[in-house]
């Protein structure tokens, strides 16, 4: 099955907090319900975190069949355009309402026919590119729903939605407007934690702090520039996260962790998510390489490339400025400033794949001789494997 599926984010428009994840299904009209049926039951928790998910639904018959997988209390029920409303349906819409599931639906969806179930609607999406869906928020609100302005992919939009009035936010260029502040890189709180407690071993482990290091954008930037400063006056730069490790020393790393856990501010959930994106970005483009034949980049400059696609949100500069001084290989950085060649179509695909540019996701994937059909899976398995290792993290973190 070739239907691509991502998770993008949903941002509060007031608080700037991070609301939920909206799950984005291609559209395609020539595959059975069985199919797609068999696609969320296989799949239905592995999207999932601990925030509201918005689940669209395009019949009764997939509502009916795969709703109850997910928990009531964290689940919007998107209705599609293409729900029938039936006697039948509205009283499966009124029994999962009383279960504790919420429901949305999008303005172009919500046509006379479903007016008998307005009632039991929570939020509505509006599509920012269309200036007429803009102007209905006052009228959304005057009926008692929330406002989801979706597609919000420029700066332009975004301040458009936010001055319209619409209560939450979706779309690519929600990332970049995750952290307010840029004069400094955030690491994450649960991933720091376990690097303070593993150096303050009696024996630290330089495998273990190597495999926390490298989920974390901030934490791998930072700690690149200190190994090759005119500190340590290295011969030979290094590139590698190990290296890095061994060259400046358990001394010095418990200096350092010292020093970094008086600048971080560790519950600050914007920057959290941004960190959440960038290790995501990293497996995907990683994983992505495994099964492109003739590769030229290698799984690990995929994995930087992915990792540091958000830097210029986390540090004050472009793209060039930050990179300049790291002993990243020249396929890093030709794939995050050039974006050209093989490095640029990884970085492209990535990227193209999270806003869901369906079309131009699987032109880039053709391009790389990457079978499009398992774009999804390999996908949803990088998506669960951040959830565990978030799950993880907060856990001890808590402790």
């Amino acid at each position: 099955m070739e239907r691509c599926v991502v998770r993008r984010t949903i941002k509060e428009a007031e608080s700037g907090r991070i609301f939920g994840y909206e799950i984005n299904i291609e559209e395609g009209s020539n595959e059975s319900i069985d199919l797609i049926t068999d696609f969320m039951m296989v799949n239905s928790n592995r999207f999932i975190s601990d925030k509201m998910t918005i689940i669209p639904f395009e019949s009764e018959e997939l509502l009916r069949n795969t709703v109850h997988l997910f928990q009531a209390e964290k689940t919007i029920i998107c209705l599609g355009k293409d729900v029938r409303v039936t006697v039948a349906l509205k009283e499966l819409v009124e029994e999962l309402k009383r279960e504790g599931y919420f429901f949305s639906t999008s303005v172009d969806s919500f046509g006379k026919e479903h007016v008998s179930l307005a009632f039991y609607i929570d939020y509505i999406g509006v599509d920012t590119s269309k200036e007429k869906d803009l102007q209905l928020i006052r009228d959304i609100h005057l009926l008692g729903k929330k406002c989801i302005a979706e597609g919000i992919e420029s700066k332009e939009l975004y301040r458009a939605a936010v001055d319209a009035g619409a209560d939450f936010l979706e779309g690519g260029f929600i990332a970049k407007t995750l952290v307010k502040k840029v004069d400094k890189f955030k690491f994450l709180k649960g991933n720091f934690f376990q690097f303070m407690i593993e150096i303050l071993n009696e024996e630290p482990r330089i495998s273990v702090l190597e495999k926390i290091v490298k989920r974390d954008a901030g934490m791998t930037y930072a700690l690149l520039r200190m190994a090759n400063s005119c500190y340590f006056a290295l011969r030979k730069r290094t590139e590698s996260i190990q290296q890095s490790l061994v060259i400046i020393g358990l001394k010095k790393l418990k200096q350092w962790s010292y020093m970094m856990s008086l600048r971080q501010n560790i519950d600050d959930p914007a920057s959290e998510e941004l960190l959440k994106l960038s290790f995501t970005r990293a497996k995907f483009a990683s994983e992505l390489v495994h099964y492109m034949k003739g590769c030229s980049v290698t799984s690990g400059d995929a994995y930087m490339i992915g990792m540091f696609s958000t830097m210029e949100y986390m540090v004050d500069g472009n793209m060039e400025e930050i990179l300049d001084g790291l002993p990243l290989n020249d396929d890093v950085k030709i794939g995050l400033i050039d974006k050209k060649d093989v490095p640029g179509d990884i970085y492209r695909l990535i990227i193209s794949y999270e806003r869901a540019y369906w079309k131009q996701s699987k032109q880039l994937a053709k391009d790389l001789g990457l079978p499009v059909y398992l774009l999804a899976q390999i996908y949803i398995n990088c998506i669960e494997s951040v959830n565990q290792i978030w799950g993880e993290l907060m856990v001890e973190y808590k402790r």
